[in-house]
């Protein structure tokens, strides 16, 4: 966070900068997080941010919710609430649209029937274009226009999709299930009855009547022109229907992706999550823990507890095995990283009991010996004599563990003593094997002990 802030407050040095955040409705935790982080960080730069959002998507528990409150106490922070399309401003857009000037009659219909809410006018009117209602002769022979807005967009899109071909709507359907952007490698994967030329046809029909667009980095990339439009489709599918549609995406997705299953990891486990009634828990744990590994390198923390949380809940009901440990494992790192202790110590300590039973002294050992903040290694006290010891029998090189061992007895302990005798075997270890890293960590936590004992000197 700190970095990309720092970035973008430097590059603002020589230009104004204005970053705009389209849609933050559908954001997800982390990117609101960095974005209070910036809100906090940007006085006295010549940086702008400006965040867009639908207010009609917002409850308490929505995520930007509590986001709004923090930065609205920020003194740079201004809410400005958009109203609808004027009068002046639909009879333009019509005007774009057609290529033709609009009698006020049909653009006061308009703008009437939608409040000017920007996209029920979208929709509108290119439905009203597409069904050739606005030529030339249209226009300047009608005098009343009847515009019958649906109880809801999701209709209007609808009764656009149903102007397309049997043939493109179920391409479609398909390409919504995959997500809101697909690729032509995919569609080619999973639609068996159409060659490829068969199916840039169809894609084309969707492309015409502006549902899909092409995206502008590569050739044979789509996305949904609106979320709505991949919705609308979605929600038509029965939970069956939708569910095999997963499954089948997902089996064609993993031979796609055989040489980058790693990278892809997270977007197979959204499939194969939603098709576990017919896969399986195995795949989905085998893609979550790769999911949740990669988010981890990424110091994406959130992600990652949802990723090795979902593991954990498809193995529930198993016996504990190394592959169970090693999801704890690498739970409780993310758990730390995001300071949530009584969680990081529970994770640890199953995991650790799993180690010590089958005599897993290495993972054992690794798993407490980085154990660095004051109230983690007081939790961890009882669990690090423990891994010593294990470490002794097994003749294991143990100077971080013993360092963390050390500090976890001075400060818990008012036998400094003992805590002094660990520190010592420690640094006597460091300086064995010539490892620097390991004796300044050790001199420093043995500082940090004798601070706490009040031996300043």
């Amino acid at each position: 966070f700190d970095s990309i802030t720092t970035f973008l407050k430097t590059a603002s040095h020589r230009n104004p900068i204005v970053l705009v955040l389209d849609d933050l409705h559908w954001s997800d935790r982390p990117s609101l997080m960095l974005l209070q982080f910036i809100a906090r960080e940007i006085s006295g730069s010549r940086l702008l941010l400006i965040g867009t959002y639908r207010d009609v998507e917002l409850n308490r528990q929505h995520p930007l919710a509590e986001t709004l409150g923090e930065v609205s106490r920020e003194r740079l922070f201004e809410r400005v609430v958009l109203r609808g399309l004027t009068f002046g401003d639909v009879t333009r857009f019509i005007q774009v649209t057609s290529g033709f000037e609009p009698p006020q009659s049909l653009a006061r219909a308009v703008h009437s029937q939608t409040e000017g809410n920007p996209l029920f006018v979208t929709e509108v009117v290119r439905l009203l274009a597409q069904e050739g209602e606005l030529t030339a002769q249209n226009i300047q022979e009608r005098e009343s226009w009847e515009i019958r807005v649906p109880e809801g967009v999701r209709e209007v899109l609808g009764r656009r999709l149903n102007r397309l071909s049997q043939r493109c709507n179920e391409t479609l359907t398909i390409a919504s299930v995959v997500g809101r952007e697909f690729t032509l490698g995919q569609l080619d994967n999973l639609i068996d009855d159409l060659n490829q030329d068969m199916l840039l046809d169809v894609l084309e029909e969707g492309l015409a009547a502006r549902v899909i667009e092409e995206l502008p980095t590569m050739a044979g990339f789509y996305q949904f022109t609106h979320a709505l439009i991949q919705e609308t489709l979605i929600d038509e599918l029965s939970l069956t229907r939708r569910v095999r549609l997963h499954a089948r995406i997902a089996d064609a997705l993993e031979v796609l992706y055989a040489n980058e299953l790693e990278s892809r990891a997270a977007e197979l486990v959204h499939h194969f999550a939603q098709a576990e009634t017919i896969h399986g828990p195995e795949k989905l744990i085998r893609y979550s823990i790769m999911a949740g590994n990669t988010a981890l390198e990424n110091y994406a923390y959130e992600e990652s507890l949802t990723h090795f949380g979902r593991a954990l809940d498809s193995k529930e009901g198993q016996d504990m095995d190394g592959e169970t440990a090693a999801i704890l494992r690498n739970l409780a790192r993310a758990q730390a990283s995001l300071f949530l202790e009584s969680e990081t110590v529970e994770s640890v300590t199953r995991a650790f009991e799993y180690y010590e039973t089958v005599g897993d002294v290495a993972n054992a050992v690794t798993l407490v010996e980085n154990a660095h903040s004051v109230w983690e290694v007081r939790q961890l006290a009882g669990i690090l004599g423990r891994a010593v010891n294990l470490a002794r029998t097994a003749s294991y090189p143990a100077g971080r563990l013993l360092s963390t061992y050390g500090f976890s007895l001075g400060i818990t302990s008012t036998d400094l003593g003992t805590a002094e005798k660990v520190l010592q075997s420690a640094l006597d270890i460091s300086r064995a094997e010539n490892d620097i890293a390991l004796e300044m960590r050790t001199l420093a936590i043995w500082g940090h002990v004798d601070g706490f004992h009040i031996k300043w000197r």
